[in-house]
């Protein structure tokens, strides 16, 4: 009689063209779309229950579900925010005590609502957005053995040339300027905020892309979300390989308290003026030095990053369904903070990146800049990870090795 009901559950929701999450085992077949790799699963929509072969079938899909896949390390820290989830009255569609984790519906809220940070600030923890449209899943080895991904072979061969100091790298590292940096920093904190659904953002995103179009790059907006200002998105066209493109991104909206707050205070100096800063003072060099680029570099300053990672997904989405050939996405998120009593170490991002890429990536810096140290973060998230999930291979770039932001003012008023 089981085996009845289930059969016509099955029909029935078929007919009614109802869809279903399936959390997976990474070694199991599953038939549905893909919609990523996490730490215990890979997650999958499906039209038919006994299309969940391997896994578990969580609950019935929604047009806006507004997923979020939380992890944790430690067993009080994943019973505190199975607390706060359920104080929040968030639907929870699964959660597992031995593994820690939790799937929860809560839409863009959720950070909020749980006083969970998304960003990078929960020790032990990854707070993780689930994609709103299904991707295109890619093996392991695409992100880490060259001979099986072109970019990845390309992009090696490149670095490995680039470990014998070359004079015009050289000289474009000694012609960055601290106090360029420091401007456009304070510049773009002197906005009272520069939270997405603020108006006061719009005339940053002016600022960035008027700066981007002094430095010589052909700018454009990409619009995602009525509600929020586009990404700026800044282009210097390679000489030799025009259709290959290196990108480099850094969200430019901040947040305090409150993700949504349209008025309070955000300056947002570190979180992520810095980054952004950073993007800018490359383009500054680049046009000061007259240099040219073999392949095409894409410079992107993306919105809406503290409420989900809303443009960079946008963006990365959009390119692949183009079929853009993106060799690598090199993200800048935090850059500004030095840990008192500690040296200043470069932080890379762990998970959901390219370590190929990245240990090269280390190799170069050692080579160019041999005193600045450099090792893992076990922080989570920023707009690489969009990238990763659409295949392409990232990098993500942060001000330490800490495995959550140790920056006093880290999402706060001042």
């Amino acid at each position: 009689m089981r085996s009845l009901a289930l059969i016509l559950s099955t029909v029935v929701g078929a007919a009614q063209g109802r869809e279903y999450w399936c959390l997976a085992s990474r070694d199991g077949v599953t038939k549905g779309e893909y919609f990523g790799t996490y730490r215990d699963y890979d997650m999958y929509k499906v039209s038919h229950k006994k299309s969940c072969v391997s896994g578990k079938l969580v609950g019935e899909a929604e047009k806006k579900d507004g997923l979020w896949i939380m992890e944790f390390d430690a067993h009080h820290s994943y019973e505190s925010a199975l607390s706060s989830v359920k104080n929040a009255k968030i639907p929870i569609l699964f959660n597992d005590d031995r593994l820690k984790n939790i799937l929860a519906r809560g839409g863009l809220d959720l950070p909020d609502k749980t006083n969970l940070d998304a960003c990078g600030g929960e020790v032990g923890a990854s707070i993780i957005p689930v994609p709103v449209s299904k991707i295109r899943k890619y093996p392991t080895e695409h992100y880490e053995v060259a001979s099986k991904n072109p970019a990845l072979s390309l992009l090696l061969k490149n670095a490995n040339t680039s470990r014998k100091a070359e004079p015009l790298i050289t000289k474009a590292i000694e012609s960055v300027s601290i106090e360029s940096l420091e401007s456009t920093i304070t510049k773009l904190q002197e906005y009272h905020t520069r939270n997405s659904y603020s108006t006061e953002i719009h005339q940053a995103t002016d600022t960035i892309e008027k700066l981007y179009k002094s430095y010589g790059f052909t700018t454009s907006i990409f619009d995602f979300n009525v509600d929020m200002p586009g990404n700026v998105i800044a282009v210097k066209e390679g000489t030799l390989h025009p259709e290959k493109a290196l990108v480099l991104g850094a969200h430019y909206d901040s947040r305090s308290t409150d993700s949504s707050s349209k008025t309070q205070r955000a300056p947002g100096a570190d979180d992520n003026a810095s980054g952004t800063s950073a993007l800018l003072e490359i383009a500054k060099v680049i046009h000061e030095q007259d240099i040219t680029l073999e392949y095409t570099l894409v410079l992107c300053a993306f919105a809406g990053e503290e409420q989900g990672l809303l443009g960079s997904r946008a963006v990365a989405a959009d390119w692949n369904k183009e079929g853009r050939e993106i060799l690598a996405m090199f993200n800048a998120d935090m850059l500004g903070y030095q840990i008192p009593t500690e040296p200043i170490t470069l932080g890379f991002k762990d998970k959901y990146i390219s370590h190929s890429l990245t240990e090269s990536v280390r190799s170069v810096i050692k080579e160019y800049l041999p005193l600045l140290p450099t090792d893992y973060s076990a922080s989570c998230c920023s707009d690489y990870l969009p990238f990763h999930e659409e295949g392409y291979l990232a990098v993500g770039f942060f001000e330490n090795a800490v495995a959550a932001s140790s920056y006093p003012h880290y999402h706060k008023k001042v």
